[in-house]
């Protein structure tokens, strides 16, 4: 049986998009030739890896079984690829960042200091699929925060829950009040972006249903802006607010809505020892951050 790389990269980035012309786009080859590497991979293995109609792509049963077989098989060959370039120059990182916070601060101030031989490059996500730069492998991992269901071929791993805020303008009828509820909230336009899923990953199932909302920023730094000028209100995470503090600008306690996860997100088969061991810094200086916090 002769299982390639390019098959199970092929296979992934198929897992990843759930479409055939994005896998093909983000892997640079034709859709023809992105197809005939995924059916000759089903050949070989004897399995039926998506279910295919003229609509959409899905995976199978046991699609879901080979995710992280593959991932295993092409993160080892990369820690191979990793290992031959190494005496070639210095190892680089690429971190993605959705929304900086002081915890992202403090891993980053930590990285620098306990990895000096990794060269880092650091990369501000948009609001909109932060997601997209971990399939388009522009980064190698991203902190993302937010509620909702992380893609399939993700790695998530948690490093801080925060509690919620709502942002709205000094002037705002709510920016006085010590905490609001979800209930109070039903009659706001907010301020969010205009992919639906990025407003349900952000909003959260709690939010969805209930305002109305303005799809107009890209960032964090437009959705404080436009809250600023009373054009709408926003959700944040209490510790990530302390950073964007600026003139203008209200966070108020969300007494019933529950904490924001944010994890250390990567893409399938993108595992390095350099990033292992980011990871494993991240989840440290995480744990203790958030206890220092807490104190």
């Amino acid at each position: 049986m002769d299982v390639t790389v390019a098959h199970l990269r092929s296979f992934l980035a198929v897992a990843e998009e759930l479409h055939f012309g994005r896998a093909a786009e983000r892997l640079n080859v034709s859709p023809s030739s992105l197809s005939e590497h995924v059916a000759a991979l089903e050949r070989r293995l004897g399995k039926t890896l998506f279910q295919r109609t003229s609509r959409n792509v899905s995976l199978s049963a046991e699609g879901r079984q080979l995710i992280p077989l593959a991932e295993n098989a092409v993160r080892a060959v990369d820690d191979v690829i990793f290992w031959a370039r190494s005496d070639i120059g210095r190892p680089e990182l690429r971190i993605g960042i959705a929304v900086f916070s002081t915890q992202s601060r403090q891993i980053l101030t930590a990285a620098r200091n306990e990895m000096p031989e990794i060269e880092w490059h650091i990369k501000q996500l948009g609001f909109s699929d932060p997601y997209r730069a971990l399939f388009d492998r522009t980064v190698d991992c991203a902190l993302i925060p937010g509620a909702g269901t992380v893609p399939p071929t993700i790695h998530a791993t948690p490093l801080w829950s925060d509690p919620c805020v709502l942002i709205v303008a000094d002037s705002h009828p709510l920016a006085a009040r010590e905490s609001v509820t979800v209930a109070e909230l039903v009659d706001q336009t907010f301020v969010t972006v205009g992919d639906a899923r990025t407003s349900d990953r952000w909003l959260g199932d709690v939010l969805r249903d209930a305002p109305r909302t303005l799809p107009t920023a890209h960032n964090f730094d437009e959705v404080l802006e436009l809250c600023a000028a009373g054009i709408g209100v926003n959700v944040a995470g209490a510790l990530g607010a302390r950073i964007y503090q600026r003139p203008g600008v209200r966070f108020v306690p969300i007494a019933d809505l529950d904490d924001r996860p944010t994890h250390l997100c990567v893409g399938a088969g993108r595992s390095t020892p350099a990033l292992r061991r980011f990871t494993r810094l991240a989840v440290r200086v995480a744990q203790s951050a958030s206890s220092g916090f807490a104190e």
